[in-house]
């Protein structure tokens, strides 16, 4: 499935700017479509996330000249297949091969391990935004990597919330959806329409 840059923004905590920004420089190109309007995978997301975390406490620069020195190490994959550390001052990569963590900017310190579970996680992102979970990005709403490629979901089900606010947007009433739709309640179709909302506020 795939994310429009808005919901990409709202749940990696990067900004549209930044995003644009990022793919411009080559730092995270989207993989489904990468002219406007830029589409993104799940796989961005959680590789969205990552940058943003390490961005919390590392310059952008910093964080270039570490995904540069990547493919010196054969390092091809998708971001999101890596595991980042940082102590603030540098950026480490797990070498699976090594067993141990590669430093991609060469300088020593107390690091800060950002694990899988680190980056589903809320966390904070440089501007002070607090970043939702990944799984539960809002109060109703699922993402699950196993279920439609980790669109955000309904909870419980497998209808994306875009559909609701589609149908919502066309003039069509909670009631009527939900008639449509008998196992979802009116609340969930709430949950969706304000997903939407915060998604729209903070990209407004």
């Amino acid at each position: 499935m795939t994310y429009s840059i808005e919901v990409a923004s709202f749940l990696s905590g990067a900004s549209i700017n930044q995003l644009q920004r990022w793919a411009h420089d080559g730092i995270l190109i989207p993989e489904i479509h990468q002219e406007r309007p830029k589409i993104y995978s799940f796989r961005d997301i959680v590789a969205l996330r990552s940058i943003t975390k390490l961005r919390a406490t590392n310059s952008l620069q910093r964080i270039r000249e570490a995904l540069n020195h990547l493919d010196e190490f054969d390092f091809n994959e998708h971001l999101s297949e890596y595991r980042f550390a940082t102590d603030g001052k540098s950026i480490k990569i797990w070498d699976d091969e090594k067993d141990h963590f590669l430093d991609v900017v060469k300088n020593p310190g107390q690091w800060e391990v950002i694990n899988l579970e680190d980056v589903y996680a809320p966390f904070m992102n440089l501007q002070g935004r607090r970043v939702p979970d990944l799984r539960t990005p809002a109060k109703g709403i699922r993402i699950d990597p196993q279920r439609l490629g980790g669109v955000p979901t309904l909870d419980g089900t497998r209808i994306p919330f875009d559909l609701m606010v589609d149908l919502s947007n066309g003039d069509m009433s909670a009631e009527e959806i939900a008639d449509f739709y008998p196992d979802i309640e009116i609340e969930s179709i709430q949950h969706a329409i304000d997903f939407d909302a915060s998604v729209r506020k903070l990209v407004a």
